[in-house]
């Protein structure tokens, strides 16, 4: 993540900083799906069931779609 964040103005980088999670916090259950862009996890975090997307590669195309 730290290399989508090189090369943003610093509100776009406080923005991308503040959704950060470490990954020690998230507990991958099972894959729910994938495509192109990535795959999508069943996880648990903070007790709570979430999503969370893996993006296959960090480039700026796939971090403007991802956002």
């Amino acid at each position: 993540m730290h290399k989508a964040m090189e090369g943003q103005n610093t509100q776009r980088a406080n923005e991308l900083k503040s959704v950060l999670i470490p990954s020690s916090e998230i507990d991958i259950k099972e894959l729910l799906g994938q495509g192109g862009m990535g795959k999508v996890h069943l996880a648990l975090y903070n007790k709570k069931q979430v999503a969370v997307k893996q993006l296959l590669a960090i480039t700026d195309e796939n971090c403007k779609r991802f956002r």
